[in-house]
């Protein structure tokens, strides 16, 4: 039992890491689509956001 208890936060901490990898792999996608239009700066703050939430 307390195995199970120990590895479910392991769980969550890989889940959010797994979720800001997408996140920024969809910013990443987004801007391609957008053909360069959004500005670089907006861009690596939106990343540098993401990554101090977590």
């Amino acid at each position: 039992m307390y195995f199970g208890i120990d590895s479910q936060p392991c769980c969550w901490i890989y889940y959010f890491q797994l979720k800001k990898f997408l996140i920024v792999l969809a910013i990443i996608c987004f801007d391609e689509l957008l053909e360069k239009r959004l500005n670089m700066q907006l861009l690596l703050s939106l990343v540098l956001t993401l990554y101090s939430m977590a």
